[in-house]
């Protein structure tokens, strides 16, 4: 039996209505309590239909697509009253005396892997995960980053994902064909889906539940081999992201650079890292983007590099910039245009002493702001990536957010239908630490930590290119 993707574009008017379809005739309650689920033809009761309500339903363990039986279980191989779903398997143990560890989830994730890689995972390009932040789980030394850790932290962590078992990496899906950033844990396998217009639905789990129970049939469907990241189409625009990442010791400086492959252009770029580090340069960097930063925390940090590839396209960018010097205690900014061709994306440089509030496209220019925390004068520098030689349209967008005291948050904006982001940036005020700004699919999106006790603002603004 074989189940289709589900078509996540409306998967939030699914769980909307899924109360009504339960109190109406799409789906019945059976005698003993149970839900009939007619999308699939099977039916949830008891302890695994309380569990499936009070872990996050359809969205998180997906449709029923069996009903209970029995099943050896290949860990003990002992037999357990079982139940699979799209995306998970709940199985029933009567032995454990407690009764919320009576329903577990089988580590679809570790059989899943081990079945497709029997010969073990082969040398892979690590990805890094839009999004901002990172966390490396000495349990198995893999590390999690950008929206995969806040997916993990935010629907059931540990009891319900697991550990992870690989890096982040490109891997072709079976249900339909396509490359995502992928990434396994012992429960669970996360893509990140950055086609998707709802920032919500960009971290998707796998249908594992799907493809461990077809692998049990006598005829399983063969998984499609995992091929290298995508390249782009031949003559149509297109902007690719690439990433790099790096370790910043504590108290100490470290930078990290990202060159676009042969046959495209940088057009912008931007960072991701941990609350503790100060990005002090962001910028072009031999085709590709470069950040630096210094890390004054007591613990080592995370300190990522995006840059944004054009192909497809005619033109060149070059990088140009403007300096102004901030006396002690002073605050000031600096905007710019291009002198020639169009704005794509920007960047800036700083001394460590300044506290930078904004750093984003205004008025068809670059603006790049700061306030000198030192009694001395430090300097501040705007870069601007202008494109030359392309009759490319380029639009902004912007959106409007904002960071309780004390925590963080983050502000995303999308580039519309028909446009592609090709940089972005962020403005804020004084004691906010903005600890990302970056790429995130066809979006840029900004993080930051509020050191005050105040709520404060916190804007993102993005720049998008689309053809004649």
């Amino acid at each position: 039996m074989k189940y289709g993707y589900l078509k996540w574009g409306g998967l939030l008017a699914v769980i909307s209505m899924l109360t009504l379809m339960f109190a109406f005739s799409g789906t019945s309650y059976a005698q003993t309590g149970g839900v009939s689920f007619p999308q699939t033809g099977h039916t949830l009761r008891g302890g695994f239909l309380a569990y499936w309500q009070a872990h996050g339903g359809l969205a998180q363990q997906g449709y029923p697509i069996t009903d209970e039986y029995p099943e050896v279980n290949s860990v003990d191989g002992k037999t357990y009253t079982t139940q699979y779903f799209e995306r998970a398997r709940f199985e029933f143990h009567p032995e454990q005396n407690d009764p919320q560890f009576q329903v577990l989830l089988g580590l679809l994730g570790r059989e899943v892997l081990a079945a497709r890689y029997p010969n073990g995972l082969p040398v892979i390009s690590p990805q890094i995960v839009p999004g901002g932040g990172s966390f490396t789980f000495p349990q198995t030394g893999h590390t999690v980053t950008g929206l995969f850790l806040s997916y993990w932290q935010t629907h059931g962590s540990l009891a319900q994902q697991g550990y992870p078992l690989t890096e982040a990496f490109y891997e072709i899906n079976q249900a339909d064909g396509q490359a995502y950033i992928t990434q396994y844990f012992e429960r669970a396998r996360f893509e990140y889906h950055p086609e998707q217009q709802n920032p919500q639905y960009r971290v998707l789990l796998g249908l594992l539940g799907n493809e461990i129970y077809q692998s049990k049939q006598p005829n399983p469907t063969p998984v499609p081999p995992t091929p290298a990241p995508p390249t782009p189409t031949p003559g149509a625009l297109q902007v690719s992201q690439i990433n790099s990442q790096v370790s910043v010791s504590a108290g100490g400086n470290a930078s990290t650079a990202v060159s676009c492959p042969a046959g495209s252009i940088v057009v912008g770029g931007g960072w991701g890292g941990d609350t503790s580090l100060d990005i002090y340069n962001s910028s072009i960097s031999n085709n590709g983007w470069m950040v630096a930063a210094s890390n004054l925390g007591s613990k080592t940090q995370k300190l990522s590099s995006y840059a944004l590839c054009m192909s497809g396209a005619s033109g060149s960018t070059v990088q140009e910039s403007a300096t102004i010097t901030l006396a002690g205690g002073a605050t000031n900014r600096i905007f710019s245009r291009c002198s020639s061709g169009v704005l794509t994306g920007g960047g800036f440089s700083k001394d460590l002493g300044i506290n930078l509030t904004a750093a984003e496209s205004a008025r068809d220019g670059w603006l790049v702001a700061g306030a000198n925390n030192k009694a001395v004068s430090q300097k501040l520098t705007a870069y601007l990536i202008c494109l030359q030689g392309s009759n490319l349209n380029v639009s902004q967008v912007n959106a409007t957010g904002s960071v309780n005291g004390g925590g963080t948050a983050s502000t995303t904006v999308d580039c519309g239908g028909g446009t592609l982001v090709s940089g972005g940036g962020f403005d804020t005020v004084t004691g906010v630490n903005v600890y990302g700004s970056a790429p995130d699919g066809n979006s840029w999106q900004v993080s930051a930590f509020n050191l005050t006790s105040a709520t404060r603002q916190l804007n993102a603004a993005a720049i998008c290119l689309a053809s004649p």
